[in-house]
């Protein structure tokens, strides 16, 4: 999936790589060879044939939900169009007949405004009732499996809405470590839920500042330098801490959550070169050793996106290429 300028495409302000169209793929993966600990079956993963959803793009199963998050309109390119789980349940059917074997829906976490695509997320332990409640969510993916349909989820871990900002002079601009903005919320009525706000009473008083949980470097401003790429916000999207150990322990426990709860057979997983390698090699293996453990799902498979034409870049972010731990198993195409 393409970004225009090194982007999300303006998720928050336009969200442009979807053009307020529905957007289907079929995908085709490359594989990376995992290490027998936590082996992938290979073979079951390029056997499928994935179909690609932008779930308010779809179909449009339970009007009673369209303005539930009071955007809604069907005309309109960057609002809520009606599409939810019920929707894709209803045409399972469909899909399946067109030889679909898994089916990829974009992510299903509260985003911070209501947001149609999904990847502006500000409660991660919730789904966004304009696509239906996890009820809704449970039984569309147990219709899938019923069908013999795998379920992938589009997940993002670098960072969530635009709540926070800074009123320091030259705020947006990147600065780089040990400099850094104070950052606050925009709006004190909308936050971050827990894990990510910082009046969580289960976290440390002694690290119960936002610059604790995200980076307060600014925007990126040149895509080249691997520091900005990392540290810096991509699109003004509030951006993850993703190198403290809170942060790491914490999204593991977010998608194991959805794992266990929804019953997700992988993950595609967004802006995965903006996160640091030590993040997914501590994720990864993390997260597929609960999918196997805990729900009995030994081939949960994990693809991301790197968006860039540098095929060594790429792959490093592949199986154990990058030296070190094990990260994803594989990527989505095209990229770069």
């Amino acid at each position: 999936m393409k970004k225009s300028g090194n982007s999300l495409g303006s998720l928050v302000g336009g969200a442009r790589r979807w053009m307020g169209i529905l957007i289907f793929a079929l995908v085709i993966l490359c594989f990376a060879t995992r290490v027998p600990a936590q082996a992938v079956s290979n073979g079951l993963w390029q056997a499928q044939s994935i179909y690609q959803i932008i779930t308010d793009r779809f179909f449009d199963g339970d009007p009673a939900n369209n303005n539930a998050d009071a955007n809604y309109n069907a005309s309109g390119t960057t609002s809520v169009h009606g599409g939810d789980f019920k929707g894709i349940e209803q045409k399972l059917d469909y899909i399946k007949a067109l030889g679909v074997t898994a089916i990829w829906i974009s992510p299903v976490v509260l985003n911070g405004r209501g947001q149609f695509h999904g990847y502006a997320g500000r409660d991660f332990y919730k789904v966004d009732p304009h696509w239906g409640s996890l009820a809704d969510l449970q039984h569309f993916i147990a219709a899938a499996h019923a069908r013999g349909l795998l379920v992938i989820d589009d997940i993002v871990c670098n960072h969530g809405d635009d709540l926070i900002y800074s009123t320091d002079s030259g705020f947006g601009n990147f600065v780089y470590p040990p400099a850094g903005y104070t950052l606050r919320y925009r709006n004190s009525s909308k936050t971050f839920a827990p894990p990510f706000d910082v009046y969580n009473a289960t976290y440390n008083a002694a690290n119960n500042a936002l610059t604790n949980l995200f980076h307060n470097n600014g925007s990126i401003q040149n895509f080249n330098d691997m520091t900005q790429v990392t540290l810096g916000e991509l699109s003004g999207l509030d951006d993850f801490r993703t190198e403290s150990a809170y942060v790491r322990s914490n999204m593991a426990a977010i998608y194991n959550f959805w794992i266990q709860q929804a019953g997700f057979d992988g993950f595609r997983i967004d802006t995965v070169k903006h996160v640091e390698m030590g993040f997914w090699q501590s994720w990864c293996p993390a997260v597929h050793d609960f999918a196997a453990t805990n729900s009995a799902k030994p081939n949960f498979f994990m693809f991301g996106e790197v968006y860039d034409g540098n095929e060594a870049l790429c792959g490093s972010f592949t199986g154990t290429k990058g030296g070190g731990a094990y990260a994803l198993d594989s990527q989505a195409w095209p990229e770069g």
